[in-house]
């Protein structure tokens, strides 16, 4: 919500619950998103983190989202779950990962109410 409060609008309004998709992001970290190599930076630094999994993850996923806002904005609440669960990060490389992860170390830090974007990666 504080991160998108658009897309977080369109959620609520559409009746899209975070648990409908974050369940797995969360259940497996993130292993169905993206291939074993690139998840593995992924876990050593929720691990290495005291907020790995308190708050970091939250923000990882808020990041992981706002990568497919303009996709979303556009979904019924069908259309933003069918993407959610497949989402087309094939062609995504450690790049992408990693700054996820700044992102997320961006707004985890920041003191400020608003918080920008400041990644989205190309999509093929």
């Amino acid at each position: 919500e504080r991160v998108d409060p658009i897309l977080w609008s369109h959620f609520t309004n559409e009746g899209c619950q975070v648990v409908q998709f974050a369940y797995r992001w969360i259940a497996v970290f993130m292993l169905r998103e993206f291939n074993i190599s690139m998840v593995i930076p992924l876990w050593d630094v929720l691990l290495s983190r005291a907020d790995g999994f308190d708050s970091f993850f939250v923000f990882l996923s808020a990041a992981f989202l706002v990568n497919w806002r303009d996709e979303l904005l556009v979904q019924d609440f069908q259309g933003m779950v069918t993407l959610l669960l497949n989402l087309p990060t094939g062609a995504w490389i450690q790049k992408d990962i990693d700054m996820l992860i700044s992102q997320a170390d961006v707004w985890i830090n920041l003191k400020s109410d608003v918080l920008q974007p400041v990644y989205h990666p190309a999509r093929s």
